[in-house]
Formats: C-alpha cells, structure tokens, sequence
C-alpha cells in the first residue's frame, strides 16, 4: 500500500471516529435536557415502582404541584410496604387522596418522636386515621372534647338511627348506634311508620258456684285489631280459682300462629288484657232436729240434722251443745265444719244458713 492510500485510511478512521463522538454527544446531550427541571417521581413513573418505593429517599419536596396523586394506584400497594420508613415531615398531606390506605400503616412502627416540632399537623387528614390509631404514642396527643351528639339519621320504631359528634380541638369524629325507639304510630291499630298490626288479645271472663272443682276458662278473642288471613291466637299456662275468691284469668305465654302452624308473632304488636275468674260461696242450708221427752234428771240431747246444698263429696260436721236437763226448752244448738274429700275445712267457701230444732222437757 502506498503512502497516500494510507493516509486516506487513517483519515477515514478519523472521521468516523469523530462522527461517533458528536453523535453520543448530541444524545447525552438531548437525554440530559430531557431531564431538566424534572423531579424523580416524573422521571420513574410512580405506577412503574410503587411495590418497591425506597421511602427514605423520595423527594417529597420536590414534587410538583400537579403530580397526579389521584392516579397512584393506592389499593395495590402490599402489605409489607414500609409506611414506617416515610419521611412524615415532607408528606404534602393535604394532597393526599380521599383512599390514601391509612389503614395498611403500621403505625405503632412510625418514629414519632422523630417528627419535627413544626410539622404541619393542621394537615393531617384526621377523618381518615383508623379507629386503632395510636393516641398514647402521638406528639402533643390530647384528651377529646366533644361536642354534642348530632342526629344524622334518626331511629324509628323498627329500625336504629345514628348520631355523631366532633372533637372540638381535632375535629375527630366519634359516631354511635340509636337504638330503635319502639313507640309506634297505630292509626286503625296498623303503625303508619312500619305497617305492623296491633293486636289486643284478651282472656274470657266466667263465674261461678263454687263446687269444690278449679275454675278454668281457656278461651281468649281479640278485642282490638285484626288478624291477618289465616293467623290465630294461641295462648297457654291458663290462671285456675279453686276457693272463693276473684282473680285475674291470666296466661303464661300467648302467640300467632298461620295456617301451617308457624310463629308469625313478629308480624304483630302484641298486648294482652285479662279477663276474671270469679268462685262464689255455695249456699247450704243445715237443720237440728227438735226432740223431747219426761223430766228424768238426764240431759235431753238430740245429734241428728238435715243437711241441704253440700257439694259432691263434702260432709258437714256439727258440734251439739249439752241439751236440756230441767223442764223447760232451748234450741238444739250445734256448731258447724263443713270438710271436703281429703277432710280440709272448707267452711268458708259456703255460705251457710243453720237453724236450730227445739228440745223440751216436761
């Protein structure tokens, strides 16, 4: 190769050469002014790194004004994410999301007393914080001081409502159930709020003799309201009256049943009245019978007498006094017990009339 052939190949060489390198540097320089005035979080799309975000070194400061917090895919982030390594102070919370997950922060891990003393607390979003956030461990945390309890949605007879009041220094929120209030509203016994049925069962009053058996009456009928097709009443554990005496013709437990037997109480307002049960004493009539004879220095006495109105099976006793001995005559008299079946002293269930016959001595 002669000298001149080799002097046009190093200068090709170089040419290249120079080629190459004022094109890198335009690239450098073009990808270097692609980044000018671009942060970080511009730079590395926040969707394309947030399951390894490096907290301690995200420019929090830095980030512009109009960065898309909205777009930061939040409910995606895992579990393991390492809340704990923000750097609170620098975190613009008041561009944080609506569904900011506070509820995935560890906070008992949060540094707390790392937080500056001019960290924008005013900026916290409060309403957010979940129901197990550590106050004891929080910077300057106080004691609430609520104000009152605002109905937001008010309780009816059949369903609860709920109240709310605020923190009058942080403005935490504290909501609570209202229980429902029970007092219906009956127009033509039906609630004009829920449209249950009233009901007003009452049991059947009875009276009678008293004959030594219990009084029952098991029968009840409504005596307000109206049942629904097919529904009736079923009451049990009826009162009994076995003396005399009025009493109250009261059942243990009472119920709706339908036309399968099932328990449609629930349908209904329930109210029970009762009835009387009422025994009335027996009326029974009881005769000494009179006797007499001679003077004989012996007492006349004389225990027969006829009995009028005892119940099945009771027998009265009676007493007779010590008759009649000079001449003359006085009343048979006797005392009376009337005993049922089993001997108890039921006198006093009778209204008893005694007579008395008449002894004579000549």
């Amino acid at each position: 190769m002669g000298k001149r052939s080799f002097s046009l190949y190093i200068a090709g060489i170089l040419l290249l050469f120079v080629l190459f390198a004022c094109g890198f540097v335009t690239l450098w320089i073009g990808y270097d002014r692609s980044k000018e005035g671009k942060t970080d979080a511009e730079v590395n799309p926040w969707a394309e790194v947030y399951k390894d975000v490096p907290w301690e070194k995200v420019p929090w400061k830095d980030f512009p004004d109009d960065f898309p917090w909205e777009e930061v895919p939040w409910e995606e982030f895992p579990d393991d994410t390492k809340w704990e390594e923000i750097p609170w102070e620098e975190v613009p919370w008041e561009k944080l999301p609506d569904d900011f997950p506070t509820d995935k922060v560890d906070w008992e891990e949060i540094p707390w007393e790392e937080i500056p003393d001019d960290f924008p607390w005013e900026e916290v979003p409060w309403d957010d914080l979940p129901e197990n956030f550590p106050w004891d461990k929080f910077p300057g945390a106080h004691e609430h001081v609520y104000g009152e309890w605002i109905a937001i949605l008010p309780a009816t007879c059949g369903t609860a409502g709920a109240e709310v009041r605020f923190c009058e220094l942080c403005a935490r929120a504290e909501t609570e159930e209202v229980p429902p209030t029970g007092e219906h509203i009956f127009k033509n016994s039906v609630c004009a709020v829920c449209g249950i049925h009233k009901i007003v069962v009452e049991s059947a009053s009875y009276q009678k003799v008293y004959d030594g058996s219990p009084l029952r009456m098991e029968e009840v009928f409504v005596r307000e309201g109206e049942l629904l097709e097919g529904h009736r009443v079923v009451a049990e554990g009826y009162a009994s009256l076995n003396e005399v005496g009025v009493t109250e013709n009261r059942f243990v437990s009472l119920r709706i049943e339908d036309g399968e037997g099932r328990d449609v109480t629930h349908s209904y307002v329930l109210e029970a009245a009762f009835g009387t049960l009422e025994v009335t004493k027996r009326e029974v009539t009881i005769e000494t019978l009179s006797f007499e004879k001679s003077y004989d220095g012996e007492p006349l006495r004389h225990d027969e007498f006829t009995v009028v109105g005892l119940a099945e099976g009771h027998v009265a006793i009676l007493t007779f006094g010590d008759g009649q001995t000079e001449c003359g005559s006085s009343d048979n008299f006797a005392t009376v017990k009337i005993v049922d079946e089993e001997g108890n002293d039921v006198s006093s269930d009778y209204a008893i009339t005694l007579r008395f016959g008449r002894l004579t001595v000549r």
